[in-house]
């Protein structure tokens, strides 16, 4: 019977590249399993050279307040606060809130990544032509667009 020769080191590098590939299969497997929410909005900043940062700052300190929250959600406002959030008056208050609730549970901040202009940036470039300018097809500019954005993931090893 034929034997097969092997040198170590290889075998070692190939158990390492297929430890790899498992441990990436299952987290991609993972996120397909995964549901997530994505959470629309604009985030309360305050600027560092602002002339009234002191005031921006106290207004920030009376706004996430627990009897604030309660009060903006009662005149209809959206609130991460968990205490109110968790609350049967808020999740009860209107038809959605129940489904708000249950969305903020999952929820993903997909675009909180260092690199979020250039993919802006990228998607600018391939889906306005389209859509405005008329040029080419959707799928030519989507898939452009995923192209796009794997390079620049791969770049920043975000995957």
């Amino acid at each position: 019977m034929a034997q097969a020769i092997m040198e170590p080191e290889k075998v070692r590098q190939f158990a390492e590249e297929l430890q790899r590939f498992n441990s990436e299969l299952e987290n991609r497997l993972t996120l397909l399993h995964a549901r997530f929410a994505a959470l629309g909005g604009q985030g309360v900043s305050v600027v560092s050279y602002s002339k009234k940062r002191e005031q921006a700052l106290k207004f920030l300190e009376w706004f996430v307040r627990d009897d604030v929250q309660q009060r903006w959600a009662e005149l209809g406002g959206y609130t991460c606060n968990e205490k109110v959030l968790s609350s049967e008056k808020f999740r009860k208050a209107t038809p959605y809130n129940e489904a708000f609730y249950q969305s903020m549970l999952m929820v993903k901040d997909f675009w909180a990544t260092p690199e979020y202009a250039t993919l802006l940036e990228q998607m600018n470039k391939r889906v306005y032509p389209f859509v405005v300018g008329g040029k080419g097809t959707a799928d030519e500019a989507l898939n452009g667009l995923a192209d796009d954005w794997e390079k620049t993931f791969k770049q920043h090893k975000r995957y």
